[in-house]
């Protein structure tokens, strides 16, 4: 081997054990590497000087800042898909990383994040990637036994449900993975649209078809903690009474989703329509105080 290709081949390992965060020993490396330790030194401070590389006695590391800064694009990207964005300013990329790294406290942390359980995704994952990653029409057969032709174009988690949205019938829909059976794969394929796909990520109305509109009531005693942050989904309020009580908004794809924020607020928080979800509520009222009758004292 030449010497130029000895040296090129020499920097190319020490490149990549520098950017795994590896802390080099002059020593060490000239045993490796059978040069001498002045050999290395001319690698760190000359052939490798383009680099932020630190250095105490014969040890030798990249700069941890210019490592971070390095993941700050994939971290930005892992963050803009969990939709967390806005909770770091884009001048301090860097500290989206304090939330993955073990070695140090952390002086961010995120809690009570209210999302769906992935066990719906998981079972249907599989047949998905196929359709997804092959432009595969599928047929979608949901929980009260339709079957519909789908294109499918993203898995999209939104509010802490997972969504297949895709056409179905000329028409961009999105689907609940709770609404839907089974997944039967086609062997037709589509041509994905870039119009539609831009519009999967701009349109906010795309998220409330089929979605339960839910009219409630809360009572000046708790209208105060409903005005300072919404606390139940897709919150609105309509209206501040005379009283201090609050009309509220909200909307759910199906009735699971805000009957136990509105069993903590009870009594103050009360269901005006639709009249099944307040009949549910009874229900299980009723079903509790008979639980607690039967116990034992």
């Amino acid at each position: 081997m030449h010497e130029h290709d000895k040296i090129a081949q020499r920097l190319g390992m020490l490149l990549t054990r520098l950017y795994s965060g590896e802390k080099l020993h002059l020593s060490d490396l000239a045993t490796e590497y059978n040069v001498t330790v002045r050999t290395l030194q001319r690698d760190f401070n000359q052939r490798l000087s383009y680099l932020p590389i630190e250095h105490r006695s014969q040890q030798y590391w990249l700069d941890p800042g210019f490592l971070n800064h390095k993941s700050d694009g994939k971290l930005r990207k892992l963050a803009e898909q969990l939709g967390i964005t806005d909770l770091f300013p884009r001048a301090s990329e860097h500290r989206l990383g304090q939330l993955l790294d073990r070695g140090n406290p952390s002086l961010f942390a995120i809690k009570g994040f209210d999302g769906q359980s992935a066990d719906s995704l998981s079972h249907q994952l599989p047949v998905l990637e196929q359709a997804l990653t092959h432009h595969l029409q599928c047929w979608l057969i949901t929980k009260d036994q339709r079957k519909q032709l789908f294109s499918p174009y993203q898995l999209v988690n939104y509010k802490g449900t997972w969504h297949l949205v895709g056409v179905s019938e000329g028409r961009l829909q999105a689907y609940p993975l709770s609404h839907i059976a089974l997944v039967e794969l086609s062997q037709q394929t589509f041509t994905r649209d870039a119009f539609i796909a831009r519009q999967i990520d701009t349109d906010p109305t795309l998220w409330r078809s089929g979605m339960i509109e839910v009219l409630l009531k809360a009572s000046a005693a708790i209208a105060i903690n409903f005005q300072h942050r919404p606390l139940l989904p897709e919150q609105e309020i309509v209206k501040t009474l005379d009283d201090g009580s609050l009309l509220l908004s909200s909307r759910v794809l199906d009735a699971n989703q805000i009957l136990p924020a509105i069993k903590s607020w009870m009594p103050g928080l009360t269901v005006i329509s639709p009249g099944f979800i307040h009949e549910q509520i009874v229900r299980d009222l009723r079903h509790l105080l008979t639980l607690m009758s039967q116990a034992p004292l």
